[in-house]
This record gives structure tokens, C-alpha cells and sequence, in this order.
């Protein structure tokens, strides 16, 4: 769905036409819906970008400006509600989610490829296996080793700077987006897809991104292109996460 997402917003003229794109929406939100729990959220972003495509596309003299505005919108939605439900998580705000993850070795991926990042991961998961594997597992603790001193700190600040980084892209979005807005993202991009792995939503961000830029901003719409296409090859080949 991706590919034909990206080949709208380029204007490839064999699916050029809305009831296509009505009938990819509606095929998307009979899927999605019916394994709702099991789905990723930003598989439903992918379903909003397809609608904006309708829409656009119903309005061809004002294509570009409807879904260069329905994209800006949808990306300052996406990144406010994603700072909001981190803000709301508890587990998330005193860090113990990103703690958690990069112990066992979640965080960062490619870092697997040092000998010295490997042991430490491994040595964790032999922990967390004991504590998992114990009957009954009520009340076992165990003691994770962390990467570097201070280690806690560096967690908790890096969580307010995530919250800090995904409020200020809404923001950049919600207005008039400029060169710093494109610019942040492609950072945002790139730090996503080194910490997380999550190549999937970034495939759908750069979409995005590409549908954001108006006419002054045509040249980002090839950066944002490589970042798609890296990303949705890492998708397939298993190196991310669809």
C-alpha cells in the first residue's frame, strides 16, 4: 500500500482517480478495523493519508494545496497525540520504558554490531529469562547492568527530549511549515529509525513529509524520497519493523 501511496502523491495517471483511492480507503479501514487491537497506529495514519488522497484528488484543480494542507494537519495531529500519550504514561515519563528497552537491547539496534554492546545486552537477557522463567514469577527481582554510569539520568532526560522534539514537529507543522520544519523532520526521521527500528512509520512520515512540501520546498521531496526508500527496504528485509 505504501508504494501506491507515494505513486499518488507523484500523480502516476493509471491510478490518478478517486474511487481507486475511495476503494484502497475503504479496503484499509475494513482491515484495520477488523483486527483493531492487533494493529499498529500509524497503519491508520496510512488510512488518513489514503483519504486525503480521495479527497485531493476528487478537487483536481486544487490538488497539491488540499493534500499539502490534509498532510501538514495529519502530521500535527500524529506527533501531538504521540507526545500526549507518552506524557499520560506514567512508565514512560520516569523513564523506566526506555530503560527497560534499551537493557535487553530494544534500543539502538545498530549497536548491536559492537562486540562489547552484544555481551552487555546478553548478560541482561539471561537475567531477565531467570526472573521470567521462575515459578511463581510474583515478587523475583533482578538486577540489570546499564551500559555507562549515570546511566538513569541519561534515560530520563532523553524522555523529555523525545516528548520535547515530538511536540515541537506538531508545532512546526500546525503553521506554516518552513526549511527548519522539513530540516527537523529528516532529523526526527533519521533518529527514529537508529533508536527504534521502526521503519514502517517512518515510510508513512516520509510520505507525509513529501505531501507537505509546496511548491518552494519541491527540492526535500527527494530526501524525503531516499529516507522512504530506505526505510520501506529495511521493512521488507526484515531490518525494521512494518
Amino acid at each position: 500500500m505504501l508504494p501506491l501511496a507515494f505513486a499518488a502523491i507523484y500523480k502516476v495517471k493509471n491510478i490518478y482517480k478517486p474511487i481507486f483511492w475511495l476503494g484502497i480507503t475503504a479496503y484499509l479501514a475494513i482491515e484495520f478495523l477488523s483486527n483493531f487491537y492487533n494493529c499498529a497506529n500509524h497503519h491508520f495514519v496510512l488510512l488518513y493519508l489514503c483519504l486525503a488522497t480521495t479527497i485531493a484528488l476528487a478537487y483536481k484543480l486544487d490538488f497539491d494545496k488540499i493534500l499539502n494542507y490534509n498532510a501538514r494537519w495529519i502530521l500535527g495531529v500524529v506527533f501531538l497525540f504521540a507526545a500526549l500519550h507518552k506524557i499520560l504514561s506514567a512508565e514512560f515519563i520516569d523513564g523506566s520504558y526506555l530503560g527497560f528497552t534499551t537493557v535487553l537491547g530494544g534500543f539502538a539496534k545498530p549497536l548491536h554490531i559492537f562486540d562489547s554492546y552484544d555481551l552487555f545486552v546478553n548478560e541482561n537477557a539471561a537475567v531477565y529469562n531467570k526472573i521470567n522463567e521462575s515459578v511463581p514469577r510474583e515478587n523475583n527481582q533482578g538486577i540489570f547492568n546499564t551500559p555507562f554510569d549515570q546511566f538513569i539520568n541519561f534515560i530520563k532526560s532523553f524522555t523529555w527530549v523525545t516528548i520535547a522534539a515530538e511536540v515541537f514537529v506538531a508545532a512546526l507543522f500546525a503553521f506554516k511549515p518552513s526549511r527548519v520544519s522539513h530540516m527537523f523532520m529528516l532529523l526526527f526521521l533519521a533518529t527514529l529509525v537508529f533508536t527504534r527500528s521502526e521503519t514502517g512509520f517512518a515510510s508513512i512520515l516520509c510520505l507525509l513529509g513529501m505531501a507537505s512540501c509546496n511548491d518552494k520546498f519541491e527540492n526535500y521531496k527527494l530526501f524525503y524520497l531516499i529516507a522512504f526508500v530506505i526505510c520501506l527496504t529495511a521493512s521488507f528485509t526484515k531490518f525494521g519493523y512494518i
